[in-house]
């Protein structure tokens, strides 16, 4: 049984199967689980679905939930989630195992994927701010915790963002009412002393 679940919430059905041959074609013999939260109506071919493990949701459904749904559809057992967007990326048996090596390793991580750009401070300021929400944190530990030397924000690109399920569960998921999805997960799994892990394409 794979102990990774790839998780891809595709616009169309075009766009699915490009996503599916590529993994096909160049994982090389990594093994996973492709799960697919696809919009009503988009699947035009059950038998094209293959080994996919997929449901369909109301197109007014965000990406954002559609990632949490996704995760209620992998397998028992698995360990491992990446999550997978739309952008271009150098996909093969090196990058996925990449990808989720680091967590066999340190036990204590709790992302890995490629470094991000610095977001603005104002939206750095409004994250910790709603980071509060979630969990008592001073100023100096969500700096020492989630924050780059400079105390510019660390955090990793959604298109390409691995995980672990039990982190993931922990913290409820992504939050679908967060005005930054990704950032505000980032940040929480940080801030409970979750490492994370930059990895460049």
């Amino acid at each position: 049984m794979a102990k990774t679940a790839i998780v891809v919430t595709p616009s169309s059905m075009k766009e699915f199967y490009k996503i599916a041959d590529e993994l096909k074609d160049k994982s090389g013999g990594f093994e996973y689980e492709l799960i697919a939260v696809l919009e009503y109506s988009e699947v035009d071919d059950n038998d094209k679905m293959g080994k996919c493990i997929w449901c369909e949701v109301p197109s007014s459904t965000s990406i954002t939930a559609k990632r949490n749904i996704g995760r209620y559809l992998v397998s028992e057992g698995t360990k491992y989630l990446i999550f997978l967007g739309e952008k271009e990326l150098p996909i093969n048996k090196k990058w996925l195992t990449d990808r989720i090596r680091g967590f066999e390793v340190e036990p204590v991580l709790g992302i890995i994927g490629k470094l991000a750009e610095p977001v603005d401070m104002k939206i750095q300021d409004t994250l910790l701010k709603k980071l509060r929400n979630f969990i008592h944190i001073l100023d100096e530990d969500f700096y020492e915790r989630c924050c780059l030397k400079d105390k510019t924000f660390r955090y990793v690109e959604e298109d390409s963002i691995a995980t672990t399920v039990k982190v993931f569960d922990l913290i409820g998921g992504f939050s679908v009412t967060a005005e930054y999805p990704n950032l505000e997960y980032n940040a929480r799994v940080q801030s409970l002393g979750y490492g994370l892990l930059p990895q460049p394409e």
